[in-house]
């Protein structure tokens, strides 16, 4: 793992969502300009905050910018979505973040929405996971958020008329 980012420690303890430590993760695989594009959009990074990224086996190395707060971390195969996001969730559960928030390295978000939603996730502790409402580039919307149902273990998309 090359990391730029040395921890910040009690930053665990921070429970105000405009202070809260937020590590993201996002995954490259083949789509430099996408997830460059990605990461420059949460730039400069915010003191207690992070920013995992995995190389997921690409067939050309991933360049990014050097910035404190950022770690990228390189797969020498593709682990899949679900093992590149394990394979930064290891190194992010060693760090002292409270939160953590998957992004695809096709969608943009920026600091201030990221602590909106970690915001209504500490408002709520009978929630477990929040997302935001997630829209097309013309406009249309993809996503409105959905429903977990503990006793089937399912999820639900909720409806977008």
């Amino acid at each position: 793992m090359t990391s730029n980012r040395e921890p910040k420690h009690g930053a665990a303890a921070v429970s105000s969502a405009s202070r809260a430590s937020i590590a993201i993760i996002t995954i490259n695989f083949d789509h430099a300009a996408e997830t460059r594009a990605c990461v420059g959009g949460l730039l400069p990074i915010p003191e207690g905050c992070g920013i995992f990224v995995v190389d997921n086996g690409s067939s050309e190395p991933l360049a990014l910018p050097t910035a404190g707060g950022l770690s990228a971390l390189r797969s020498p195969r593709n682990l899949g979505f679900g093992g590149g996001n394990n394979l930064a969730l290891r190194e992010v559960l060693l760090a002292p973040f409270r939160h953590v928030i998957f992004l695809n390295n096709d969608a943009r978000l920026d600091w201030d929405q990221a602590r909106t939603l970690i915001g209504r996730l500490e408002k709520d502790s009978s929630l477990g996971c929040v997302g935001p409402i997630v829209v097309y580039p013309d406009g249309r919307i993809q996503s409105a958020g959905g429903r977990f149902d503990r006793a089937t273990l399912l999820s639900r998309d909720t409806k977008v008329v």
